[in-house]
């Protein structure tokens, strides 16, 4: 949560990365509730609306979220790491989570599945290699 946490920070801090992170991270990448309030409404009103338009339609639990993360200004100046360390992390996540669903599809799949999972497992795995996420656990390409 914390990637969520700060990636959404910096997003209301420095609203040039609006577009850029919902360009790489949909709102289902967003496990905590109030985050994914929070991110849909910035991305879906854009940049330039202001604190109030985003937070109009908020739950009171939603709104004291989002005046926390107004109200921590701390490490902005290392704003491009930490929005490519959180795109990352969060992006490393659901690849992981698709990952472990296919290890569990896998010994229930027929053979035409099985290669069909494999290639999908093998991309995946390219992915989170080109995230940095380099530490991940191999398989077998058997399909036996």
């Amino acid at each position: 949560m914390r990637a969520e946490r700060e990636l959404l920070r910096v997003m209301l801090h420095d609203r040039r990365y609006v577009e850029l992170v919902a360009e790489r991270l949909g709102s289902a990448s967003f496990r905590d509730q109030a985050y994914r309030t929070i991110f849909t409404e910035l991305v879906a009103l854009g940049p330039e609306a202001t604190i109030g338009e985003i937070a109009g339609a908020f739950d009171e639990e939603t709104i004291e979220v989002l005046e926390e993360l107004l109200g921590e200004a701390g490490g902005l100046d290392r704003a491009n790491e930490i929005v490519d360390g959180s795109v990352n992390a969060m992006a490393s996540r659901d690849l992981d989570a698709r990952l472990h669903a296919i290890d569990r599809e896998m010994p229930l799949a027929a053979a035409e599945e099985k290669d069909d999972l494999i290639r999908e497992k093998e991309q995946l795995l390219r992915q989170m290699q080109a995230l940095g996420r380099g530490r991940f656990k191999s398989f077998r390409a058997s399909t036996s």
